[in-house]
């Protein structure tokens, strides 16, 4: 059986919907200020917890910014290679997930800590790869069960995936 929130205290820190758009039409307006039932909106409980969970989340990932380059969201799949002595261990490549990506560095989430300081980070790009050596600095565990990593590159260099 599936609960609802018919009742739920999320709706009571979102505000009221409006009853009239500012562009709405006189005609719009008016039919929306009559007595019809479709005038009376009822507050919709999926939207509330979407939007207390949203409100949560911004408000307490509130923390100064200290990156002097600009970041963009990089979702996407990411092969990690770490880096021997002796060369890349192409055997021992795991995949990550990608959070952000600037223009001297990554962040990225996985499942575990990644036991290497040392890695090869392939991008995927149209047609083939991208290798960019990582110098990871920092990991953290997350309250959602996940590992945050970053680092900074330090050289451009041929991807171990594209031999293969």
């Amino acid at each position: 059986m599936i609960e609802t929130y018919a009742d739920s205290s999320a709706l009571a820190v979102l505000p009221r919907p409006r009853k009239t758009l500012p562009s709405a039409s006189p005609a719009l307006r008016a039919k929306q200020q009559s007595g019809s039932a479709r005038s009376v909106r009822e507050p919709d409980p999926i939207a509330a917890c979407v939007l207390a969970a949203l409100t949560q989340r911004s408000v307490s990932q509130r923390v100064q910014e200290r990156r002097t380059e600009q970041r963009y969201p990089y979702p996407h799949p990411i092969y990690l290679t770490p880096v021997a002595d002796d060369g890349p261990r192409v055997d021992e490549t795991i995949q990550v997930m990608g959070k952000h990506l600037s223009q001297h560095g990554l962040d990225f989430y996985h499942r575990e800590p990644v036991p290497y300081r040392r890695m090869i980070a392939s991008l995927t790009l149209e047609g083939g790869w991208v290798g960019l050596v990582l110098d990871l600095k920092w990991c953290r565990f997350t309250s959602d069960g996940w590992y945050d990593n970053g680092g900074r590159f330090v050289a451009a260099i041929r991807s171990p995936l594209a031999a293969e």
